[in-house]
Parts: structure tokens; sequence; C-alpha cells
């Protein structure tokens, strides 16, 4: 009987590790959140299986256009209601080595002690946050290391204002702006943190942020060019789409010079923006069989951990009952060889 009942205990302690290890196990992925996870995941095996040199990998359109300092000040301006004249003071300080999936979509230069962060997205991306903090890390490692500063001297090293730009021409943004914040990631989000970071995004569909657009007339075309390629797209292949598109805005003088010049490269790089977001929905997809998959696993795991704690309550109850029953068949023993030993001494007499 002692035999069963500490085998009965170790059975009930392994049950209660392993729901509690599960409870652990999910409360962790709930908190961090799952989605984030798998898709992390993801892009990491991505870029683990596309680690090509940086040459290889394109710049995206919005890049390309703005990776001319005249455009660039331009946006700038704009940006800041200011009146900078002098492309020449901008100074690039972009990381070639900092690339999302196969193609460069940023673009990062200090004017006036200011070091703005600008990058395109056709996807929505809620870790932008997180994304730039890195970015601004990188660039301020780099920037005390090319001024030769001493960070553990008396001396307060005064460093660039940052500022983050997200421009966002993807679907699903009904505001013209939003802004997302790195302390929403923070998993005590409701806790006040040490640190911050904002990106302020922008929508650059065309037809909003309408005096932004007036005040920066490269961003405007490339805003109308992309929309052109949309509008074709649903009736068009991407290709045919894209050709379109060029030839309609070249006759409009959109993008003109950049589009005669630069025609084949254009239409490579919307093609590979295409590619690269037919991948990113093919992901997505992925991820949420993954999570559905993932959660049945868990559902399966719980009513697993249900169904044996319920065993072995039944085996606890069980048991119960036959010490119980035993304990009633040593005390009816008892009375008998009570009675029986009365029997004896009466019969003696």
């Amino acid at each position: 009987m002692k035999e069963n009942d500490t085998k009965s205990q170790n059975n009930a302690k392994d049950l209660k590790i392993q729901e509690e290890n599960l409870t652990t196990e999910y409360s962790q992925k709930t908190a961090r959140g799952e989605k984030d996870i798998l898709q992390q995941q993801e892009l990491n095996k991505y870029h683990h299986e596309n680690s090509y040199t940086n040459r290889q990998y394109k710049d995206r359109l919005f890049k390309f256009i703005f990776k001319d300092k005249e455009k660039l000040l331009s946006l700038y301006n704009a940006l800041n209601s200011s009146h900078y004249t002098n492309a020449e003071d901008i100074e690039i300080t972009t990381l070639e080595d900092v690339i999302y999936c196969k193609m460069k979509n940023d673009i990062s230069f200090i004017i006036d002690d200011r070091l703005s962060l600008f990058e395109h997205q056709s996807s929505y991306n809620p870790n932008m946050p997180l994304r730039g903090f890195l970015y601004f890390a990188r660039h301020f490692e780099r920037y005390i290391e090319e001024n030769e500063v001493d960070i553990y001297g008396k001396k307060l090293i005064e460093l660039p204002t940052p500022k983050f730009i997200v421009f966002y021409n993807g679907n699903g943004m009904e505001e013209e702006r939003t802004v997302l914040r790195l302390s929403d990631s923070f998993i005590h989000a409701k806790e006040k943190a040490c640190m911050e970071l904002e990106a302020e995004v922008l929508n650059i569909n065309y037809g909003n942020n309408k005096e932004l657009m007036e005040s920066c007339r490269p961003l405007m075309e490339y805003a109308y060019f992309v929309q052109k390629v949309k509008a074709y797209s649903k009736e068009h292949q991407r290709d045919k789409a894209i050709e379109l598109a060029v030839n309609d805005c070249i006759k409009e003088e959109i993008l003109k010079e950049i589009l005669i010049k630069n025609r084949a490269e254009v239409v490579d790089m919307l093609l590979t923006e295409y590619d690269e977001e037919k991948r990113i929905r093919i992901m997505e997809k992925q991820i949420e069989i993954a999570m559905q998959r993932a959660k049945q696993e868990q559902q399966e795991k719980e009513i697993a951990v249900q169904r044996a704690k319920q065993e072995q309550q039944e085996k606890e109850i069980a048991m119960q009952q036959a010490e119980e029953y035993q304990q009633q068949i040593q005390e009816l023993q008892q009375q008998i060889l009570k009675l029986t030993e009365k029997q004896s001494q009466n019969n003696k007499e």
C-alpha cells in the first residue's frame, strides 16, 4: 500500500511539472508574440539563405530616387519646414550592410547636426522602432570610432540628434501619419522604461499628405508613378503594368529624366520589389498556418494534461477507496477475532 502511495505521489509530481512547463512555454510565446517569433525565424532563415555580397543587392526605387542629394534635400526641407539650399551640406551616412530581404531601402544622412534615417516600406512592420534602435546604435558606434572620442572620459560627448521617418505606401493604412514606439515591444509595456525610440510613419500613397507632396515634387512624382503601376496591375501582368506606367509618366513628365535614362533598371527594381512583396505575403501565410498548428498542438497538449490529471485523480480516488475497504476488512477481522476469543472463553466456562 505504501509503495502504491509513493508511486501515486511521484506520478502527481511528474504531472505537475509537465503542466507547469506547458504553461510557461505558452505564456512565453503569448507574451513575446507568437507571430513576431515565427516571422523573425523565417526572416533569419531567409537572410541566411541569401547572404550574398552587398553589390548583389538592389536599391528600391525610393532609395534610387532620393540618393540624389538635391532630391534628398528637397524631402528634408519639406519634412522640417526648413530652407537649406546647398545639397553638399548633406553627409550621407547610410550603413550599406544593413539590408531588408534582398533590397536596400534606407537612407541616413546628417545635416546641421541632425541625423535622419529615412526608410521606405510597402509591407507593414510593427518592429520598425526596434530596427531603428539597432541602426542608430550601430551608427553612433561608428561615429564614436571615427571621431576617436572617449566614452569613459569626463567630457559629455555631443551626438547628432536622431530622427526616424518611415515612408509607407502599402495597403491598410488609412491615417496619413502614425507613430510606432519601441516601448510597445516591451513585455512590461505599462512600466516606465529607461529608453524610447519613435518611428514616424507617413502614408505616401498618392492622395495622402498633400501638403508634404506639394512641398517635395520628387516625392509626389514617386507616389503618382507607384499609383499608376498599382492601377494597371489590376488589369495586366506586373511587367506589362510597369511598362504602361512608365510610358504614361514619361508623357506626363513624371520622373521623366529618371525613367528615360534608367528605364530598364527601374523596371527591374520594381519587378524585384514585387517579388519580395509576394514572398512576404507567402511567408505571412505560412506563419499564419504555423500559428494555427502551434495553437492546435497546444490545445491537444492541454487536453492531454487534463486527461492525465483526471486519470490520476481517478486512480487516487480508487486507491483511497481501496484503503478504506482494507481498513473496514481489518476492523471486521478484529471484531471476528474478539467474538471468537469470547466464544472460546464461554465454552471453557
